[in-house]
Order: C-alpha cells, then structure tokens, then sequence
C-alpha cells in the first residue's frame, strides 16, 4: 500500500469519524 493511498484512506475515515458524530 502507498503513503497516498494510507493518507486518502485515513481522511475518508476521518470525514467518516466526524459523521457520526
């Protein structure tokens, strides 16, 4: 897994994290 796929996966869990909240 690239560094860019690691980081665009951590913001979409981010945005996901923040939603349910």
């Amino acid at each position: 897994m690239t560094k860019n796929k690691l980081e665009r996966a951590e913001s979409k869990a981010r945005q996901d994290y923040k939603y349910l909240m």
